[in-house]
């Protein structure tokens, strides 16, 4: 991570002199000036967030504490803090009580008696915490892991920030969380933004639009879930063309062909995967692929119900519809209900995620289930190994899917 130090150094000039030039609070001779901007340019120096935090003595982050981020109410009511809190150019951190602290006092070690009473007056009279400042100056880090997700209202990726979270308040780790609503230049903003406030390590779920994002930033500690990203390596995923091939010769055992897919953008790894998983399964079953039934989409319900609607209005009957996540599946499952469909009858609908809605809804959904909180637990585990320095870089853990049958394919 690059500092204004780094910069003045580049540049020949004094720190205050790069400091008067952020704040724009002294004129620069134009030379001056030109070194400076070459020097943040060569150091990929990104100056806005930090000149922006020293003008206002501000952190530009707010503290969220909720109850349980897996109910769906307090997701709702995160996203919207964040969506209010990005317009205004500030960042969120789910905020946690850190263990450990690094005093002879905290740690219980070494006290003398008359000095633990004094110790204990002090932090009862100024209401001081020192548990995470003392334990960031001895380790040198902020105890802080970023975490950046595509929607955080989708249950898949609750149940991930859950288990990186509980994993992380085990370590004594507190996490700033964004939300990039499948945005690609919000997700470059908060890369940004997580950057500049000397993160220890980051939780990478991408839009899927910044391939090559990360390269700058190739000395921070970086766990890509779900979503292959560039040339990172250090990730955990799920086998999702195991997934994609499990769901679809399931169907074609059942129902036969043809099998309607519908699919997230083919940019995102996970959407691609799943649908080389169904071509494999129509080559082993010896149907040709038919490019027809592919139905692109967006990551929403809306876009699943519109999507089938158009699909029965095309070919009313249809057999199987395979979807790649069960919000599109719970899409899909309304369009074919409000057409009179008999879904687990005349037509079967497989989703992917199981998330906990696609239990509840009528008829149960059935769906490819992903371990979601255990692939938060082990990005953070592998994370915190990564920052405390004790497993290599580029770890490659895949976790295996699972076929779940309910009433909407039985």
């Amino acid at each position: 991570m690059k500092t204004i130090q780094d910069v003045a150094k580049k540049a020949g000039v004094a720190k205050s002199t790069v400091s008067y030039y952020l704040n724009n609070t002294k004129k620069l001779k134009k030379e001056t000036e030109e070194r400076i901007e070459k020097a943040i340019k060569e150091l990929n120096y990104n100056p806005r967030h930090v000149a922006r935090s020293l003008r206002t003595k501000q952190s530009l982050t707010i503290g969220i504490i909720v109850p349980e981020i897996s109910n769906y109410f307090f997701t709702e009511i995160i996203r919207g803090i964040e969506e209010t809190a990005y317009k205004s150019g500030f960042s969120i951190i789910l905020c946690n009580t850190n263990e450990d602290a690094v005093s002879y006092y905290l740690n219980n070690t070494k006290k003398e008696k008359e000095t633990e009473e004094r110790i204990e007056k002090a932090i009862k009279e100024l209401n001081y915490n020192p548990r995470h400042v003392a334990r960031s100056l001895r380790t040198k880090q902020s105890l802080t892991i970023g975490i950046i997700v595509p929607e955080i209202s989708n249950y898949f990726f609750t149940e991930i920030i859950r288990g990186i979270e509980e994993t992380a308040y085990k370590s004594g780790f507190s996490i700033i969380l964004c939300n990039t609503n499948e945005d690609a230049e919000k997700e470059r903003r908060y890369l940004e933004v997580l950057f500049s406030k000397d993160i220890d390590g980051l939780v990478f779920i991408s839009t899927g639009m910044n391939q090559n994002i990360l390269s700058k930033y190739d000395e921070l500690p970086i766990i890509v879930v779900d979503r292959k990203v560039g040339n990172i390596n250090s990730m955990v995923l799920v086998d999702n063309v195991e997934g994609g091939y499990i769901a679809t010769k399931f169907l074609l055992e059942e129902k036969g062909y043809p099998i309607h897919y519908l699919s997230g953008p083919l940019t995102i790894s996970t959407y691609f995967d799943r649908l080389n998983g169904y071509m494999k399964a129509l080559k082993e079953k010896n149907y040709d692929y038919n490019e027809s039934f592919i139905n692109q989409c967006d990551l929403s319900i809306i876009s699943g119900y519109e999507t089938m609607i158009n699909i029965i209005d095309r070919e009313p009957n249809v057999k199987a519809v395979f979807a790649a996540n069960d919000i599109l599946a719970i899409g899909a499952l309304k369009a074919l209900l409000s057409k009179g469909k008999k879904v687990g009858d005349e037509i079967f609908l497989m989703g992917y995620d199981d998330i906990d809605t696609a239990a509840m809804v009528t008829p149960a959904l059935s769906t490819v289930a992903q371990p979601k909180y255990t692939m938060g637990v082990t990005a953070a585990e592998l994370l915190i190994e990564q920052i405390k320095g004790k497993t290599q870089l580029n770890k490659r853990i895949v976790l295996k899917p699972e076929l779940i049958i309910r009433e909407s394919a039985k």
